[in-house]
């Protein structure tokens, strides 16, 4: 499915979108096969992602679950120096 940002109501409301998100201190991030931001759109849309929307939910994906891994090692660390300074 495609949408234009040119097409008035289409504007509206990403901008009402991301008004709301920048009011809860967020990033915009546009996700689109090719270039569609123009100087517009510079303060609305932080990033513009130039791919599908399956690729970069497959990047975030492996992403996320690098960051999970990271994290539950990085504790399981900090338990064992807990416990060798407890013994």
């Amino acid at each position: 499915m495609r949408t234009s940002l040119r097409i008035p109501g289409v504007k509206d409301l990403i901008k009402d979108f991301a008004k709301a998100v920048h009011e809860r201190k967020g990033y915009v991030i546009l996700v689109n096969a090719t270039n569609v931001v123009t100087k517009e759109w510079n303060k609305i849309i932080y990033y513009q992602i130039e791919g599908t929307c399956d690729e970069w939910v497959k990047l975030v994906d492996i992403e996320l679950s690098n960051n999970k891994k990271r994290k539950r090692v990085y504790i399981e660390n900090k338990k064992v120096k807990k416990k060798r300074l407890v013994s």
